[in-house]
């Protein structure tokens, strides 16, 4: 009965008290087990004018969609919570490593963008994405939810649909990553990596006695990137 009570009458997700007693549980966890949580604070952008078009009705109507969304768009171990009438958390206690949190996110942003139709009205949600990661950027309740608007608010300058991570050398290192993800597919999809043929030498006879093949690839600019950089993301990409 007291979780019920905790519910959103509207959306049915739970509400900030269980967001608390939720985070409590998952510091003792990450303390105990050393491991990672991400939260990512989800604003969503336009109700007010939205609500010119559609009616407090129908916004009604458009954040139950949205909470439906959310709900799909978690793993098994992560949770949504309504925080306030334009903002949801996302608490993903999924993620093995730091550089998940990204996953999480670009699915949750993908789910949310998808067009829908409120009282005949085509609507194409934008939102904005605050993501902070424990136990990095806090320790602390307040000081998480702190940082977490913190990065919110970093990302409304950005424009709409955009994120924005409260460590900013984190969200440095998944962009640079991202960035050599989104070359290696597109390498993929043009078929364009370049083969290095190099020979191998008998010690004994100095001769060539076979050639190895080695793939390379390039970058934007026609700069070959080295293996170390493009592998190891193609292996945690499931590309290779």
């Amino acid at each position: 009965m007291n979780e019920l009570n905790q519910r959103d009458k509207l959306t049915g997700l739970p509400e900030r008290a269980h967001l608390w007693s939720k985070l409590s549980e998952i510091i003792r966890q990450i303390e105990r087990n050393g491991t990672f949580c991400g939260v990512l604070l989800v604003k969503i952008n336009q109700l007010n004018e939205l609500a010119k078009h559609i009616g407090n009705d129908g916004i009604d109507q458009y954040l139950i969609l949205l909470a439906e969304r959310f709900k799909k768009s978690l793993w098994d171990m992560d949770a949504a919570f309504r925080f306030k009438d334009d903002q949801f958390v996302i608490v993903a206690n999924s993620i093995n490593r730091p550089e998940d949190i990204h996953v999480v996110m670009k699915k949750l942003q993908e789910y949310l963008a998808i067009e829908c139709t409120i009282k005949k009205i085509k609507i194409s949600p934008s939102t904005n994405i605050g993501i902070v990661l424990l136990p990095t950027d806090g320790t602390e309740i307040d000081e998480i939810m702190l940082n977490a608007t913190s990065a919110l608010s970093k990302s409304n300058p950005l424009g709409d649909n955009q994120y924005y991570y409260f460590n900013q050398e984190l969200g440095c290192k998944i962009y640079e990553q991202e960035s050599v993800k989104s070359a290696i597919l597109a390498t993929l999809a043009d078929e364009s990596f370049v083969l290095h043929l190099q020979p191998k030498i008998n010690v004994e006879s100095n001769k060539v006695s076979g050639v190895e093949t080695l793939v390379r690839m390039r970058d934007s600019e026609g700069n070959i990137v080295s293996p170390n950089e493009f592998i190891p993301i193609a292996e945690n990409s499931s590309l290779i």
